[in-house]
């Protein structure tokens, strides 16, 4: 798939052919009591700092991080890599140069970064 993309100039992902095979990694949880949330999303984050640690550690993290898999406290955009963030923003800027996709898009995954 990389290498189809790169036949009509690439990806704003910031992905090669030339850093695959990747895999995607998703952790699902689940729990019933909302007294809960905070712990368990703490110890999520506990957990995905851990596993990129050890992609780092081992050499193979690429940093991209899917909009599919990612939670709302991680910054999608910018693991793009800074020249197709760039990109996505002069774009944004010329066909949307009000920013209504921005402000009326539900969700976390903006160009500005992820919610505070």
């Amino acid at each position: 798939m990389l290498e189809k993309m790169t036949r009509n100039g690439g990806n704003p992902l910031g992905l090669s052919p030339s850093l695959g095979p990747l895999n995607l990694v998703e952790f699902a949880y689940q729990w019933t009591n909302e007294a809960d949330d905070a712990r368990i999303l703490a110890v999520r984050d506990e957990i995905i700092a851990e596993v990129e640690a050890a992609a780092e550690a081992s050499g193979v993290a690429v940093g991209f991080l899917s909009s599919n898999y990612a939670t709302n406290t991680q910054d999608v955009i910018n693991s793009y890599g800074l020249a197709n963030v760039n990109r996505l923003k002069s774009v944004a800027r010329k066909y949307d140069p009000t920013g209504v996709f921005q402000r009326l898009w539900p969700g976390y995954f903006k160009l500005d970064g992820p919610p505070a």
